[in-house]
């Protein structure tokens, strides 16, 4: 088992702002911030004491092989026990009120899912009830759409349909769809006339419709045809010139 432990002295003003801080203002002198992080195949067990999350997610990719792309101010201390839980869900749970994507490499003969990158960003603050985009978010995930759709495997495919499928801004899952048009893959077909059945913007609709035209298949022709009675007219064009232009070969 790997194993890995950070004791970290603080000043007393530091440590009173981590831990909330004491009567007065005042810290004993001996306070610390610490964490310790052991990996176990797919499992970790993580004892976190007012430790910087950025320094226990680096530590977490350093004992588990996976790289960790964070993004922002992620100095926040965290306080957190965890024994013995799957990788992905420790990082959404320390990472919980920041925006996490987790790519996966192939999964293995064995069914393991082995986790290749994790994307954790600090987003702008907006107010509440805004469903305004960070704009540094958007940059980050859309240049990440295009390194994805740039591969041709089964790890890319299926990132790109999760990011299709769940990414909260509209215009990431919309380039995520024409991405995913590209790679093709194993989810593409689903996740695509899932879009374009029930995603709420048009332009990931008319994104998801596009990209159906180009997979040749009876799924995504069926797709195409029931988008014809699509609300928004732009989709409804580009359901029928997927079918007219490059009609479906059937497999």
């Amino acid at each position: 088992m790997k194993s890995r432990r950070f004791t970290v002295g603080l000043v007393a003003t530091m440590t009173a702002a981590l831990l909330g801080g004491c009567p007065g203002g005042a810290a004993a002198a001996d306070d610390t911030s610490t964490f310790e992080v052991s990996a176990r195949g797919g499992l970790l067990t993580v004892r976190a004491l007012a430790a910087s999350l950025a320094d226990v997610l680096r530590v977490i990719g350093e004992r588990t092989g996976v790289q960790m792309k964070l993004r922002g101010d992620l100095t926040t201390p965290v306080t957190a026990r965890f024994t013995d839980v799957p990788i992905d869900e420790v990082i959404k749970r320390l990472a919980r009120g920041y925006s996490v994507c987790l790519l996966y490499s192939s999964p293995r003969p064995d069914g393991l899912v082995v986790w290749r990158e994790a994307w954790i960003i600090a987003g702008l603050a907006v107010a509440a009830g805004s469903t305004a985009i960070d704009p540094q978010r958007r940059a980050v995930w859309l240049g990440e759409v295009q390194r994805l759709g740039a591969r041709h495997d089964a790890g890319a495919a299926a990132a790109l349909a999760r990011l299709v499928a769940a990414d909260e801004d509209p215009v990431v899952r919309a380039q995520a769809a024409s991405a995913l048009g590209r790679v093709h893959g194993a989810p593409a077909g689903a996740t695509l006339a899932g879009a374009l059945r029930s995603d709420s913007d048009a332009y990931v609709r008319r994104m998801a419709a596009r990209a159906l035209g180009t997979l040749h298949t009876e799924e995504a022709r069926r797709a195409l045809e029931a988008a014809s009675q699509d609300p928004d007219a732009s989709v409804r064009r580009e359901a029928t010139r997927a079918l007219t232009t490059t009609p479906p070969v059937l497999r």
